[in-house]
């Protein structure tokens, strides 16, 4: 079974023999601002289920994308808006229901959308499957519609009373 971190490379032309894989020793390592790094990495679940600095017991699953913001410039920067279900908003973000992971100096693998339908509207196709964090930089939002595999150099949760316009 294949990582999803692990880099693609493609076969060896036929007839020559490939050189054995170097050892993967991450490039840089994500730094974390609104949760800590021992927090993502000791809970062996990633982003999806945290407890923020501010003593928030977010998890992600009761979540839906509301909004996904990618810029190019000055930096790569993409920035995710979850907003909690009602019923499953956790205790002390009662006016801060929405969920703001914002990834600077970003490089974006792939972007894979269902074709049968995207529709933030329906809620279902939104809802946070995965916020997954590898070792080094490597990042994997999953709902039901949409898997984004990227890179990023820092994060930052926050919470806030809505999404952007």
């Amino acid at each position: 079974m294949a990582r999803w971190w692990s880099r693609w490379r493609s076969a060896p032309p036929q007839g020559e023999v490939a050189a054995p894989p170097a050892p993967t020793v991450p490039e840089r390592v994500a730094t974390f601002s609104g949760v800590s790094r021992e927090e993502v990495l000791g809970n062996g679940t990633g982003l999806y289920e945290v407890v923020s600095d501010a003593g928030v017991h977010i998890t992600l699953h009761e979540t839906e994308l509301v909004r996904l913001e990618l810029a190019a410039v000055p930096r790569a920067e993409l920035t995710l808006w979850c907003r909690f279900d009602p019923d499953w908003v956790p205790a002390g973000a009662e006016t801060t229901p929405v969920v703001r992971l914002h990834f600077t100096d970003v490089v974006v693998e792939s972007i894979d959308v269902d074709e049968d339908g995207w529709d933030l509207a329906s809620g279902s196709d939104a809802q946070v499957r995965l916020m997954d964090y590898a070792p080094g930089d490597w990042f994997r939002l999953q709902t039901w519609a949409l898997v984004v595999d990227f890179q990023a150099g820092h994060v930052d949760l926050s919470l806030h009373a809505t999404e952007p316009g």
